[in-house]
């Protein structure tokens, strides 16, 4: 047996392997770098964001006190160039609209990869003015 022809033929297989799923040497794995985190709180509506290296398939399912589960699609907004990701990292934002004000709702950030980030948000009172921020 050519051990030589068989180590080339695994470094060939590898190679097709990884350009199959989009990934190079310089490549960042399509995991969860910052979020998820809520921006743009209003009485029926919040934007849930969060942000990767690379670009993944990823949905927000969200449902309001356990109730009926609504999955939405997110794409990859790039962001600049930079040293460490000539690509841009992706920004995703989930706007949802027409929720329910003072509403407590469960969501779940599915990236394809299998990774999950669970959290809770309430939307604003009707007619509130205050709004208190906690940073943890």
């Amino acid at each position: 047996m050519d051990v030589g022809k068989s180590i080339r033929g695994c470094f060939v297989f590898l190679g097709i392997a990884w350009a199959a799923l989009g990934l190079s040497a310089g490549t960042h794995a399509a995991e969860l770098i910052n979020g998820p985190y809520l921006l743009a709180p209003t009485p029926t509506g919040m934007t849930v964001s969060f942000e990767t290296r690379a670009a993944i398939l990823a949905k927000l399912i969200y449902s309001a006190n356990g109730g009926p589960a609504a999955t939405i699609e997110v794409a990859c907004e790039r962001g600049a160039p930079w040293k460490g990701n000539p690509q841009g990292d992706c920004l995703y934002r989930a706007a949802l609209s027409e929720l329910r004000p003072a509403t407590l709702y469960d969501y779940t950030v599915v990236l394809a990869s299998g990774e999950q980030h669970t959290g809770t948000f309430r939307t604003l009172r009707e007619g509130s003015n205050e709004l208190h921020l906690y940073t943890i």
